[in-house]
């Protein structure tokens, strides 16, 4: 792994999302300084409703950086859930207010089902596999901002 990442570095902020994760359970991948930039790059695409959007983490295109694809996208829960949960693996505090007003939207907008949706990143179509894991996501960025067990 550290070798692959010596020549492939992380380069969308879903890719330092992932990269974060990672590096808490493989030691010298990220240094402090490192994390922080990361999830830095994560929770600065933070949308004016508190939440994320999966199209905007993913910007791996000259179009997508820009924000033409995703600026008009509204937050799902997949970006929200993801965005929380790897900047709680860089060390951010739960109490942080990015992370706050991100755990506020996820609590407004879960479904009557207990699902959080996200759109498929070809259609806009009911399919379920993004909402499947962005509800994963969005109960570990839930379980990750929890106060400790006493």
């Amino acid at each position: 792994m550290r070798a692959y990442l010596k020549s492939h570095a992380a380069q969308t902020p879903y890719q330092k999302g992932m990269l974060l994760w990672t590096a808490r359970k493989i030691d010298g991948l990220l240094d402090d300084n490192g994390r922080m930039a990361a999830a830095s790059s994560l929770l600065s695409l933070q949308r004016a409703d508190g939440g994320w959007n999966l199209r905007s983490l993913l910007q791996d295109s000259e179009q997508w950086k820009s924000g033409k694809f995703a600026a008009d996208l509204p937050s799902d829960g997949y970006g929200t859930g993801f965005a929380i949960f790897t900047a709680r693996q860089a060390g951010v505090p739960a109490d942080d207010p990015r992370i706050a007003r991100g755990i506020a939207w996820l609590k407004s907008n879960q479904r009557a089902s207990g699902r959080w949706f996200t759109p498929s990143l070809n259609t806009y179509t009911k399919q379920n596999l993004l909402s499947n894991s962005g509800t994963g996501f969005a109960i570990l960025a839930l379980r990750e901002c929890q106060p400790p067990a006493k």
